[in-house]
């Protein structure tokens, strides 16, 4: 059940900040940004953990760009 946030305002937020990140600690690390993986779904390649941006964005390249060329 989701904890509910009454009283100073103030003190709400730093409570509810802790709360994400204590939930934050329990997730897998990306190798490659460092950050706790959100999404769904992660990669595993040989071991280590990448986040779906990371893949996406460091890793995906058009395949045409790497045709050999024709004789």
């Amino acid at each position: 059940m989701a904890r509910q946030y009454f009283g100073d305002p103030d003190s709400c937020f730093s409570q509810y900040e802790a709360d994400q990140d204590r939930e934050l600690s329990y997730r897998p690390i990306c190798c490659e940004c460092g950050e706790p993986i959100q999404d769904e779904h992660l990669y595993i390649i040989e071991g280590e953990f990448y986040c779906t941006h990371c893949l996406e964005s460091n890793h995906k390249h058009y395949t045409t760009d790497y045709e050999k060329e024709s004789a």
